[in-house]
């Protein structure tokens, strides 16, 4: 009988030997036996410094930051679009890392009779299309006052009429007049109370057929320096704002 063939008395299976492939891969073979580790542990350390170096030469870090917040959820296309406007508003690289670059953060608030009017809605069959949990309109709304209050790097604010009126009920004296900031404002552009401005009453709002998903009764508002802004980062959102209110084509 053969013997590369099973060997039914013993009960053992014939010997497999491989190829040895010649002088380079026993050595190959031998140095991957001791090494391996420090090989993967080399690759995997090459690979995390490569992509940390890629993410520091594209990061853009912004040159002034705004908030929007109100009932109105932006689409991604629309969040874009808007961000596009007011990168192209911006006065200049405040930076100077080479590209003018505005920080847009949204939040979605309602107040509680907009909440239960938006659930309520239905479609033509009567099925609700709508669920926004209320849950996530309070932590929401939580979060855009932590922004308000302690986050220096935000003074500009894009916001419901119905927020706004919880932001002056709570404390106004945190809202910088905007006659302050700008005198070629009409007083037709402005707040009942005289501290803050209608979007759509701007000329960038008018231009811009992008900025149209912001509803119109948007109020645009400044905030008041706080120990916790620095004065670089205030000026340049002044300048911002001013950039913002009196935009003309």
């Amino acid at each position: 009988m053969n013997d590369s063939k099973y060997n039914s008395q013993s009960g053992k299976e014939p010997e497999i030997k491989l190829s040895n492939g010649g002088d380079f891969a026993k050595r190959f073979d031998n140095f991957w036996y001791y090494n391996k580790w420090k090989v993967i542990i080399a690759i995997a350390a090459v690979f995390i410094i490569t992509i940390c170096t890629v993410q520091m030469c594209t990061k853009v870090d912004p040159d002034v930051g705004i908030v929007y917040a109100g009932n109105y959820n932006l689409a991604e296309t629309e969040y874009a679009n808007v961000q596009h406007v007011l990168n192209g508003v911006l006065p200049e690289d405040f930076n100077k890392d080479g590209k003018k670059e505005v920080s847009l953060v949204k939040y979605l608030i309602f107040s509680e009779q907009e909440l239960k009017d938006f659930n309520a809605e239905t479609d033509k069959e009567g099925n609700k299309v709508n669920y926004y949990p209320s849950s996530n309109n309070s932590s929401q709304y939580s979060e855009f006052s932590q922004t308000l209050a302690y986050d220096s790097g935000y003074q500009i604010f894009m916001v419901g009429p119905s927020l706004y009126e919880r932001v002056v009920t709570n404390n106004k004296d945190v809202i910088c007049p905007t006659k302050e900031i700008s005198s070629k404002i009409p007083d037709s552009w402005l707040t009942d109370d005289g501290l803050a401005v209608k979007l759509s009453e701007t000329e960038i709002y008018k231009y811009y057929e992008v900025l149209h998903p912001l509803p119109e009764d948007t109020i645009l508002f400044f905030m008041k320096q706080t120990v916790t802004t620095d004065d670089n980062t205030y000026n340049n959102a002044r300048d911002m704002f001013r950039a913002m209110i009196e935009f003309s084509r």
